[in-house]
């Protein structure tokens, strides 16, 4: 083994970003039909899910500083999927009916690109690299 080998194969910084990359150019690709860069179609989604979510808790799951989740939904807003909700201090995010009638084309999206990475890495280990991958953010 070389020893550039083991600076890249045995580090988890570069391993993992070098697959982030390559699932990046996945997921674009599975959200193209839609329009939609995956940070957007993501954000949709948890709007979708969570009617009345603030950007703080978006902040939260999608793992975004606040002022990306406000740009990110500044322009979805724009687009008349999503508005915003002021009471007191606190901002709220809801779904318009454009986006929920754009929840289908959404959710078949999300689930090509499940599909495409279950096909190369295969289902089982897929479920297992997605869920250590989780646990492990959670944790660093």
């Amino acid at each position: 083994m070389k020893k550039s080998d083991k600076y890249l194969s045995k580090c988890l910084y570069f391993t993992s970003n070098a697959l982030a990359r390559k699932l990046t150019k996945l997921a674009e690709q599975a959200f193209t039909p839609i329009g939609l860069s995956p940070s957007y179609a993501f954000l949709l989604l948890l709007i979708h899910e969570n009617p009345k979510i603030t950007p703080s808790g978006l902040s939260k799951q999608l793992d975004l500083d606040p002022s990306t989740i406000t740009r990110l939904a500044d322009k979805m807003i724009l687009r008349s999927l999503i508005t915003k909700e002021k009471k007191g201090k606190m901002m709220h995010f809801l779904p318009t009916e454009d986006l929920t009638m754009l929840l289908p084309d959404l959710e078949k999206c999300w689930y090509d690109l499940k599909e495409k990475y279950d096909k190369i890495l295969g289902v089982e280990s897929a479920d297992v690299l997605v869920e250590l991958t989780f646990e492990a953010s959670k944790k660093i």
